[in-house]
């Protein structure tokens, strides 16, 4: 022990202090993002006691580079401490206006920015008062650190202090070596997102050079001022008690089931069990039967949103999921056609345990309803269900537990917590809408399998079960659609038992808002009489039909 303490009494301690104070943003990240309980403060802890540890493990280079060139190491010091306190100063922004440390989708709008933005940006957000108040207690507390004396310290306090450190450095390295080098300082964590943000971007370029579209609408009767398109996540509609589940799980849509606003589609699948798929086909004329089409993918089809354009729609793409990424560089691009795109916070899909919870788009929301246009879509995309489920509720929404289920299961407990906030967040969509000409239609890009069929909660295309497919998809229309659009009301109401798979909703959304182009086809509209209800639903596959699941 006495030739660790001479060892450690050897190191720059004021080195190591000063690393621990610029990677300090993490340790308190994740209580600018949820409700502090001891599931954050046992993270912020553990961030912690990873930061000391690879700060003396720097400080251990630092002190072997010193026996081979005194120049050399004290370059590497520097250098060290000139990158953290830049980046600490870009958590630190980030935090106090976006409630996240800098991550590779804040690392993707700084490398694609150009001065005159650049100029523009810093003198909106920089010399903000909030800002410089936190950046001025941050220095004083550098200057402080910086000048004092730090005393010898105890050998068996430095004992504890690192066996602790090292235990719980090794357990995360264990559970997740890559967390652990995100975790234990912002050099590394900023390393190994850029070239993966890199490679995004390039990603993403291919896919905007491929998707811009010239129009022709062969049809514009549109007059529909106003279309909500919610798109949820990850939600089975056998966990709806909406349709039949054995839980509350839905009061409010129940409740305006009950008043008879809302249309029920009993039989609808998705064509994927994950996300981004499914909006390739969602919003384009892109399906399962185009593989016979000599290879065409999704971007050389038109999108619902250049159309919507061409027609005089004014669009908007308003989401609490992430801006890129592997999972998010769809619905980027999306958002990117749209008029207006609106995102809650800067996220990239690794993130998804940062996301704020559902009701965060409700003020988005609000502000384009409060500048109405002649004609209007919106397409609010919410994080729903998505896995690590007790993260997508807020504590009010704790209701169900494992006693509440015949399967006793807590993940089947949060699961369906997630569902009865979704059945909130809907309702307040709608409660927004409620006295305006509106329509208000949810689906969800996917199901999930919740220990239903599979001894596991997720989806998964390799190893699908109808729980993965089965989609709630519903419409709500105002009192006032009901009067000004009476022939489309009773054609949507007649459509509510007809099979139906999600990659034809741009054929269904085309014929309700009356535009068509040279690739519609009615016959995929449930809108008509002479729609093909007898086209095979085929998922990984498999052949899907209502009484039988997946054959």
């Amino acid at each position: 022990m006495r030739k660790l303490k001479s060892f450690f009494d050897n190191l720059d301690k004021k080195f190591i202090l000063l690393l621990i104070f610029f990677n300090l943003p993490i340790v308190f990240s994740e209580i600018f993002i949820h409700e502090v309980d001891l599931r954050i403060i046992g993270h912020a802890v553990s961030f912690f006691l990873e930061i000391i540890f690879g700060a003396i493990i720097l400080a251990c280079l630092k002190n072997f580079l010193e026996k081979l060139s005194l120049s050399a190491a004290r370059v590497f010091k520097y250098f060290l401490l000139a990158v953290c306190a830049t980046i600490f100063l870009a958590d630190i922004f980030s935090l106090c206006y976006y409630d996240t440390l800098v991550n590779r989708t804040m690392l993707k709008i700084i490398l694609a920015t150009n001065p005159q933005e650049a100029t523009e940006f810093i003198s909106a957000y920089v010399f903000n008062p909030k800002f410089l108040t936190v950046l001025f207690s941050a220095t004083i507390i550098f200057f402080i650190l910086n000048k004092i004396s730090l005393p010898r310290i105890n050998e068996k306090v430095l004992a504890v202090i690192l066996i602790i450190a090292l235990i719980a450095s090794v357990r995360q390295i264990k559970k997740d070596s890559e967390k652990f080098i995100l975790q234990v300082n912002s050099i590394s964590r900023n390393a190994l997102f850029l070239p993966e943000v890199l490679q995004d971007m390039r990603d993403y370029e291919n896919y905007a050079s491929h998707s811009h579209h010239e129009v022709n609408l062969t049809r514009n009767e549109s007059n529909l001022p106003l279309v909500v398109f919610v798109l949820g996540e990850s939600a089975t509609r056998n966990h709806w008690q909406l349709y039949g589940y054995d839980l509350p799980t839905t009061p409010n849509l129940n409740n305006l089931n009950s008043q008879g606003g809302l249309k029920i589609f009993s039989d609808t699948v998705s064509p994927h069990a994950h996300t981004m798929p499914v909006l390739q086909k969602i919003f384009t004329f892109y399906r399962h039967e185009n593989h016979s089409e000599g290879g065409k993918i999704w971007l050389e089809k038109e999108n619902i949103f250049d159309i919507l354009n061409a027609a005089g729609y004014y669009t908007a793409w308003i989401s609490n999921q992430e801006m890129g990424g592997i999972y998010g560089n769809v619905g980027r691009l999306y958002s990117e056609i749209c008029a207006t795109k609106k995102f809650t916070q800067f996220r990239d899909s690794v993130e998804e345990d940062d996301a704020y919870f559902d009701e965060a788009i409700l003020p988005l929301f609000d502000e384009e309803l409060k500048n109405l246009h002649e004609k209007n879509f919106f397409v609010l995309h919410l994080m729903g269900s998505h896995s690590r489920y007790k993260l997508r509720y807020p504590k009010s929404f704790e209701k169900f537990s494992p006693a509440d289920d015949s399967y006793e299961n807590r993940v089947r407990a949060e699961y369906d917590n997630s569902i009865l906030y979704t059945d909130f967040v809907l309702s307040e969509i709608i409660e927004r809408v409620k006295n305006l000409d509106a329509v208000v239609i949810y689906i969800s890009d996917h199901g999930e399998d919740v220990f239903d069929d599979k001894d596991f909660a997720a989806h998964a295309e390799d190893n699908p079960s109808r729980f993965m497919i089965e989609v709630p998809f519903v419409i709500y229309t105002s009192e006032k659609f009901r009067a000004n659009h009476s022939e489309l009301e009773k054609k949507i109401s007649a459509a509510v038992d007809k099979p139906f798979m999600s990659d034809d909703m741009i054929y269904f959304l085309m014929d309700m808002l009356k535009i068509e182009t040279a690739d519609f086809d009615s016959t995929l509209s449930p809108l008509e009489e002479n729609y093909k209800i007898d086209r095979p639903r085929i998922f990984s596959g498999k052949n899907y039909d209502k009484e039988h699941g997946l054959q």
